[in-house]
This record gives structure tokens, C-alpha cells and sequence, in this order.
């Protein structure tokens, strides 16, 4: 070869090498980038006072923003970590960087104005209706803008969103919940000879969301707008109280945001929620996962350990719960919290008297470990001692007036030993403490029927009824402390109301047709559909049950059939299980031989 023709060929691998090195620094480093989106910098982030594990899994997040600097997924993590912590000044810098590095993704805008709306109403606005343009379908997007549209006045635009939500779920609570609120907006601004009409728009709205959530606050705190409006000033006052019993407002599904919080979540309260959940799928293999995840992040951490042992304890592994005992009693040999896990792990391995020792020992440590004394109380009533237990289960709530929990388990406990003076005064502390426990509010409606006052019990029932409609046994007391009252026509429709709720429940049938066969109000009374009722009931038992026998035999004595009356009343008195069934059946047959109906 000749020597240009060598000279020639080196120039040329020599060109080939460094236009190769060029567009490998262009792939590789990118050097457009910081002209495009700017110039990248790491945010600073005091994690002074987090937990181990959350300055852990940030500082990891940033480590990953040094090294991928322009990429959207990379920041969006690190915002949503931030985010789900509640660190959301620092989290709106990382999602507003993630929404400009990649304008395609609706996440981002969509995450950064959850975060705004708490802070700029706006900005919230305007990063919501870029993530709607992105991506149209997803619900809970039209549900912030219908919300934030409306506190900036903007009420048209508001409707035109909750609508949207509507078109996408016809039963979307949100939806319905925002056009109550559009409604009433206009209504505020109508003119005196219109605010009645407008007023009552969102009238269907709020009963939507009633029906499907008996128990949201919002929902009752826009009725008694709405009934106040109206100039119904009972409806108004009711829904008012059930609106302070319930604060909060309605839960928003989203399935994004749930994600990203059962996921990224590494603080312990995260970890006790997702073990919780776990463990009420009967997950455990998960609560354990769970718990052994947060120690490899913080392993010096007593309270990880601890909720190891109890999830080995759960599992009935005994020798990893003590082992995970004693690796907290090594961090701080004086922590009572080990002597009360330590006995919640005996407890879950049925050690019930070594329990006992352990829940002392960690009283007398801190006599102020009420969770202690509490379940102190409880195991020593399973133990057969029972004063003793209910002794420290009065100490607990005494020392805690405004945890209803502990006032209702203590109430509880008086009720099974038969103490209802005790179990009435703990009981009435724990609807002090939360108005919207139904159940308190229930075994409070049975101990006032029990002692024959009937028109506070029934007040009791009508508010659980109103708020809990599912619950047969709520309806059936409602209608027998009405009945109890007098009141045979509103027991009546307390009965229908049931089995609204309730279709086919054979007690509220049995209470119906018994009162429509036995009241002494004539306008109540209705024998055709008491002996269709009854017959009903009997056919599904072969006529084998002595309550509905005798119920139709009731109720064809006051369609004026007594033969037929008698001859129930006598299959009845064949199948009775009790001496009270027989003596009431012979009672109802004597009356029915002198043709006479049953009247109660």
C-alpha cells in the first residue's frame, strides 16, 4: 500500500473515531438537555427529624435525581415519596419538574395540584385542567377541578366538571356531592322569588349520596342548608347533628394517589396501616414481609421489633417473637412498651396468667400505659375474675374521658356481667366522646327499652336507623319501643322501612304482621296482608315454626277466620318450644274460640 494512501486511511479512522465520540457524548451526556428544561438541581430537604426510614428512602430518591437529572419518572418518585409524607412544599418543586420534563404524562400535573389546592386554589386549577386535557377519563381529576372551580366562584365551569364525573360514574358520590353544592351556590346568588326552587335542585343530589353513605358529614351539612333554605327547621336541626358527628368530608377514591401511598408509605404509621389491612385479609405472611422490610431500612428501631414479634406471635412463632423481644429489649432494657408487646405475645400464644405478669410489670414501669391496664382488664375476666378485670378496665377509661374506645369496651364488659347502671354511665361517656358510634348508641336505645322508657329508646333507634339503615336489628327495636309508645302507626312504617333495607328479614316480617293483625289502632290494622305475610313466612318453614304459625293464626282471626285461626293456633301449640309459648298460644286459642282477635 502506499504511504498517502496509509495517510489517508488513518485521517479517515481518525475523522470516524471522533464523530463516534461526539454522538456517543450526545447520546450518552445529553448536552441539549439543560438548554431545553433548564439547568437541573437537586432540591435540599431537612430530614433532620425524620424517621431513619424516610431519610433513608430520600436520600436514595436523590441519589437518583444526581444521577438521572432529566428524567420525569426519577423526580416523580422522589415527589410522590415526599408527597405521601407530607413533605408537599418540597414535593410541588419535585412534581413540577417532573410535569416539565415530560408534559405528556397526566401524573404529574395531576399529583402537583393535590398538592397546591392546599396552599394556591389556582395553580391547583390550572395544573388540573392541563391533567384533564391528558387524560380525560380518569374521575378524580374532574372531582379536584369541580371543587377548586367552585371556591374561585367559577360555578358554571365547576358544574360542567362535577357533570363530566357524572358522565363518567352515574353514582360517583363526588359528582353528586359537587352539583348539591352548584345548586346551592346558585341559590345563594338567586333572587328572593327564586332561592326555593333552587334551593330544592339539590335536593336528589344529597339524598344519592345519603343513600349509598348514611354516615357522610358533608352530605348532612348541605341538608341542613338546603331544610334551613326551606324553612324546615327540624329536618335542619337533625341533619346539623349528624353533620358535627361526622366532621370529616367525604373520602375521594383514588386510585392513583392510593397507590402511590400503599407503596411508598415506610414510615411506621404507614407500615401499621398496611399491616393492619393485611392482617384483616388474613395476610400474615404479608404483616410479617412488612414488618422485617422496616427493620432492614431501620434495624435500632424498638417499635419495629416489637411489631415483629407480635406478627410471630399472630403466627404462633414462638421462637422468633422472643427472639424479636429481646432484640428490643437490647436497644433499652427500661422501654415498658417491651413488657406490653411482651404480653400481647403471650396473649396471641394463649399464655394468659405469664400475660398477666407482663401487663403489671409494664404498669409499674408507667402507670400511664392505659393500652396496658386496658387489656390487663380484659384478660382477667377471661380468667374468671371478673371484678378484678372490670376494676382496671374503670381505671383505664377513667384516666381516658375522651378515648371512646376504652369507654365503650368497659361499657361492654359492665353489660355482659349484668351491671347495667355501670354499663349505662360508660356507655353514655362513650357517646360524649363520639356522637357517631351507632353501636354505643344502640346497646344504649336496649338498656332504656329494657327499663320502660320507650320514648328515649326509640329516639336512640331512629337515629342509628337514619344513619345505619342496613341493620335489621335496629328497625325491629325502633318498631317495638314505637309500638311501646302508642305510636302503632309510625312502628308500622319503622317495620316497611326495614324491609326496604333489609328485604325478606323473617323478624321484621314476623314484628310487621303481628302488629298489623294485633294493634288496637284501627287504621293500622290490616288482616289481609298480616295472613299474606304470615303464610309466606309459614311456607318457608313447612309450618314448622310456632311464632309464624302463630302469627297467621292472629291474622286470620281478624280477617274474621277463626277455624282457621284455631286450627294454627293448635300446629303452633305441636311445635312450641317453650312454657311462655304455650301459655300465650292457649290464651290466643281461648280468645279465638269466643271469636275475639288478639289485641296488643
Amino acid at each position: 500500500m502506499k504511504l498517502g494512501s496509509v495517510h489517508r486511511a488513518s485521517l479517515g479512522f481518525a475523522l470516524l473515531l471522533v464523530v463516534g465520540t461526539v454522538i456517543y457524548a450526545v447520546i450518552y451526556y445529553r448536552p441539549w438537555l439543560p438548554l431545553r428544561y433548564g439547568a437541573a438541581t437537586v432540591p435540599t430537604i431537612d430530614l433532620v427529624s425524620a424517621e431513619t426510614a424516610l431519610a433513608k428512602t430520600v436520600q436514595a430518591a436523590l441519589a437518583g435525581v444526581e444521577a438521572h437529572p432529566y428524567s420525569a419518572d426519577v423526580w416523580g418518585q422522589l415527589a410522590t415519596i415526599l408527597d405521601v409524607h407530607d413533605l408537599r412544599t418540597e414535593a410541588i418543586e419535585c412534581y413540577t419538574r417532573a410535569a416539565t420534563l415530560d408534559p405528556s404524562d397526566y401524573r404529574w400535573p395531576y399529583c402537583l395540584a393535590v398538592c397546591q389546592r392546599l396552599t394556591d386554589q389556582e395553580a391547583a386549577v390550572q395544573s388540573l385542567q392541563r391533567a384533564a386535557e391528558l387524560e380525560p377519563g380518569y374521575a378524580p381529576i374532574h372531582a379536584y377541578l369541580g371543587d377548586g372551580l367552585l371556591k374561585l366562584g367559577q360555578i358554571d365551569g365547576a358544574e360542567a366538571a362535577f357533570t363530566r364525573l357524572i358522565t363518567l360514574d352515574a353514582t360517583h358520590l363526588h359528582g353528586q356531592l359537587g352539583l348539591a353544592k352548584v345548586a346551592l351556590a346558585r341559590d345563594g346568588l338567586a333572587k328572593h322569588g327564586l332561592a326555593r326552587s333552587l334551593a330544592e335542585d339539590a335536593l336528589p343530589h344529597l339524598r344519592a349520596v345519603i343513600a349509598k353513605q348514611p354516615t357522610c358529614g358533608e352530605a348532612h351539612r348541605l341538608l341542613a342548608t338546603v331544610y334551613q333554605r326551606l324553612d324546615d327547621s327540624a329536618a335542619a336541626r337533625t341533619h346539623a347533628e349528624y353533620a358535627t358527628w361526622y366532621p370529616g368530608p367525604l373520602a375521594l377514591e383514588d386510585p392513583l394517589r392510593e397507590q402511590h401511598r400503599w407503596t411508598e408509605g415506610v414510615t411506621l404509621q404507614w407500615r401499621r396501616l398496611r399491616a393492619r389491612r393485611h392482617v384483616s385479609q388474613r395476610k400474615l405472611g404479608l404483616v410479617l414481609s412488612e414488618w422485617k422490610a422496616g427493620i432492614e431500612l431501620d434495624p435500632d428501631s424498638i417499635e419495629l421489633q416489637l411489631e415483629l414479634a407480635l406478627a410471630h406471635a399472630t403466627s404462633r412463632d414462638s421462637g422468633p417473637a422472643h427472639a424479636a423481644l429481646e432484640r428490643a429489649r437490647s436497644l433499652d432494657p427500661n422501654d415498658p412498651r417491651i413488657a406490653l408487646k411482651h404480653g400481647q405475645v403471650l396473649v396471641c400464644l394463649g399464655q394468659a396468667e405469664p400475660a398477666v405478669e407482663q401487663f403489671r410489670l409494664a404498669l409499674a414501669e408507667n402507670s400511664e400505659l392505659h393500652e396496658a391496664r386496658s387489656q390487663l382488664g380484659a384478660i382477667l375476666i377471661g380468667l374468671g375474675r371478673e371484678d378484678e378485670g372490670l376494676e382496671e378496665l374503670s381505671h383505664a377509661a377513667d384516666r381516658q374521658p375522651h378515648d371512646a374506645d376504652a369507654q365503650f369496651t368497659t361499657a361492654m364488659a359492665y353489660l355482659r356481667a349484668r351491671r347495667m347502671q355501670l354499663a349505662e354511665r360508660y356507655l353514655a361517656r362513650t357517646i360524649a366522646a363520639a356522637p357517631g358510634n351507632l353501636r354505643a348508641r344502640f346497646e344504649h336505645g336496649v338498656l332504656l327499652a329494657k327499663r320502660g322508657e320507650a320514648l328515649p329508646a326509640a329516639a336512640e333507634f331512629e337515629r342509628v336507623a337514619a344513619l345505619e339503615p342496613a341493620r335489621a336489628a335496629v328497625h325491629l327495636n325502633l318498631g317495638k319501643a314505637l309500638h311501646d309508645c302508642g305510636e302503632d302507626v309510625k312502628a308500622r312504617e319503622a317495620y316497611r322501612h326495614g324491609l326496604e333495607h333489609v328485604p325478606g328479614d323473617r323478624r321484621l316480617t314476623l314484628s310487621l304482621a303481628w302488629l298489623l293483625c294485633t294493634s288496637t289502632a284501627d287504621d293500622v290494622r290490616d288482616g289481609t296482608n298480616a295472613r299474606r305475610l304470615a303464610t309466606t313466612l309459614c311456607e318457608a318453614t313447612n309450618f314448622a315454626d310456632p311464632i309464624a304459625l302463630r302469627t297467621l293464626a292472629a291474622a286470620c282471626a281478624e280477617t274474621g277466620d277463626y277455624d282457621a285461626a284455631i286450627e294454627n293456633a293448635d300446629k303452633a301449640l305441636l311445635c312450641a318450644e317453650s312454657d311462655r309459648q304455650r301459655q300465650l298460644l292457649e290464651r290466643d286459642v281461648a280468645l279465638y274460640r269466643a271469636r275475639q282477635p288478639v289485641r296488643e
